[in-house]
C-alpha cells in the first residue's frame, strides 16, 4: 500500500513539474528574427505583378490550430496520466483488499 502511495505521489509531483516547465516555456515571449526592412521596395517581375496577391481567403483558416492549442494539449496529457494513475490505485485496491465490487452494491 505504501508503495502505491508512494508511486502516485511521484506521479503527481513528476506532472506537476512537467506543467510548469511546459507553461513556463510557452508563455515566455519569443523575438523572432526579421531582415531589416526595405527603404525602397524592390518592384516585383512583370509576370507576378499582374497576378493577383496569393493572400488566403478567411475560410482557409477555419478548423486550423493556433499555437495556442499547445496548452490544451498539454492539460489533455496531464488529465489523462492523473486519471490513469487513479484507476491503476483503485484496481490496487481492488486487487490487496479482502473487499468485492458486489460488497460495495450490496
Amino acid at each position: 500500500m505504501a508503495t502505491s502511495s508512494k508511486l502516485s505521489s511521484f506521479v503527481f509531483l513528476f506532472v506537476l513539474l512537467a506543467d510548469s516547465l511546459a507553461l513556463r516555456s510557452s508563455t515566455e515571449p519569443t523575438i523572432s528574427a526579421s531582415p531589416k526592412p526595405y527603404v525602397v521596395a524592390p518592384a516585383p517581375p512583370e509576370e507576378e505583378a499582374s497576378l493577383p496577391p496569393l493572400a488566403p481567403s478567411s475560410s482557409e483558416f477555419v478548423g486550423k490550430k493556433s499555437s495556442s492549442s499547445s496548452r490544451l494539449d498539454y492539460a489533455a496529457a496531464i488529465v489523462g496520466i492523473l486519471l490513469f494513475s487513479f484507476l491503476i490505485s483503485i484496481a490496487y485496491l481492488f486487487e490487496h483488499l479482502p473487499i468485492t465490487i458486489d460488497d460495495i452494491f450490496l
